[in-house]
């Protein structure tokens, strides 16, 4: 388990903590002044069911994961979301560091890899400004 608290930007009051055990990180974000906080869940990586099941699909995580950019992201990443979403061709891959998740509906620093079925890679996005 790892727990760690970073201060939000432009105010010493505001504070976001992180909580990681293995399958989830938890995120609570704290505003000391107005004495309110906020509490979310997320799963590290979410595979709708089903999905990696099959030649084509199995472990569509861990291939993507083998892919340069995406090894830069995990460096540069502390707490990363990974979801997958099934596209008409293959899939969609999407990394977002939890790190920057106290300003929704924002979502900065947001990796989108785009791969056919069998986990080659179509393209890759690194966005730095989204609105979710």
């Amino acid at each position: 388990m790892r727990i760690e608290a970073n201060p939000l930007p432009l105010s010493p009051f505001r504070w976001s903590v992180f909580v990681e055990d293995e399958k989830r990180f938890y995120q609570m974000n704290v505003d000391t002044l107005k004495n309110n906080s906020t509490f979310n869940s997320f799963e590290k990586k979410h595979v709708p069911a089903g999905l990696n099941h099959g030649i084509e699909g199995n472990n569509i995580i861990g291939k993507v994961e083998n892919l340069e950019i995406v090894k830069t992201y995990l460096w540069f990443a502390r707490f990363p979301v990974v979801t997958v979403k099934e596209e008409a061709e293959g899939y969609m891959v999407e990394y977002f560091d939890l790190r920057f998740n106290s300003l929704p509906p924002r979502r900065p620093f947001l990796l989108k890899v785009f791969v056919d079925r069998y986990g080659s890679l179509k393209h890759a996005e690194l966005m730095f400004h989204t609105i979710k």
